[in-house]
């Protein structure tokens, strides 16, 4: 992951070195370190940061981890973005299957 962040960092074009960062994120977010991911996330400009914590909420709540994804929807500012971020995270809670008899 380092020489990736060090690739990703090295790379002159804002708009591509953010891009590039998100995507190292988000993979990191889908192989379940969300807190790596999260950390990343927070590097970039605050309107990405918001976009990028629905995606690591979805992981989370795929994962199983409610808890965690619904206290990173709610760390989302604008409430448009944590509206349907949570939203998102209970349609999959919804989807999971009941461990109760």
């Amino acid at each position: 992951m380092e020489e990736a962040l060090s690739l990703a960092h090295s790379i002159d074009s804002e708009n591509s070195r953010q891009n590039a960062l998100y995507a190292i994120a988000l993979a990191l977010a889908e192989a379940g370190d969300s807190d790596a991911a999260l950390e990343i996330f927070s590097d970039l400009p605050a309107d990405r940061f918001a976009f990028a914590q629905r995606p690591i909420a979805r992981v989370q709540a795929g994962a199983g981890n409610f808890s965690a994804a619904i206290a990173t929807a709610e760390r989302i500012e604008d409430a448009r973005l944590r509206s349907r971020a949570l939203a998102e995270v209970a349609v999959i809670q919804a989807e999971q299957p009941s461990t109760t008899p």
